[in-house]
């Protein structure tokens, strides 16, 4: 391939690379920490022909106390159309709406999101078939509003 071809091809890609975030699959030690939802990512791909859509619901750790964690962005959730069963589960917990509702109320709700406050606990499993460690979090409260703005904002132990 000429330098002309493969400069062409740089072009092609420029808007895609530009919109493209670093990946990070980092996660805290395992542990209850306490969190805070600061972003939800939401896309479309096409996959085995079908379009696939996916969200995932991104949390800020709020531990002062262990500034290795403190402040650090990890995943809460992956949610996709392989999965409407978790995004249900997830979406009510974090929401506390566990009215029927359908896929459009969930995807606009979920930008609301943003700023709400939980315990969460993270947890590295094993999975059966691959052997591959994943890991878990797992929700285990929402912290009222009122609560979240005192302040009073730690790492928890189990």
């Amino acid at each position: 391939m000429d330098d002309m071809a493969f400069k062409a091809a740089l072009a092609h890609y420029n808007k895609e690379f530009d919109e493209a975030e670093p990946y990070d699959n980092w996660a805290p030690p395992d542990n209850d920490y306490t969190v805070m939802v600061s972003k939800v990512k939401r896309g479309v791909k096409e996959k085995d022909g079908a379009p696939f859509v996916w969200w995932t619901i991104m949390v800020t750790a709020l531990a002062p106390d262990h500034k290795e964690v403190d402040g650090r962005d990890f995943r809460l959730a992956f949610l996709s159309s392989k999965m409407f069963g978790l995004m249900k589960t997830t979406c009510n917990q974090i929401s506390q709406n566990t009215a029927k509702r359908d896929i459009d109320a969930y995807d606009a709700e979920m930008d609301g999101y943003i700023g709400t406050c939980m315990t969460v606990r993270v947890h590295r499993e094993q999975n059966e078939k691959s052997g591959k460690t994943f890991v878990a979090v797992d929700i285990k409260d929402i912290i009222p509003q009122q609560e979240a703005n005192s302040g009073e904002l730690t790492e928890t132990t189990s």
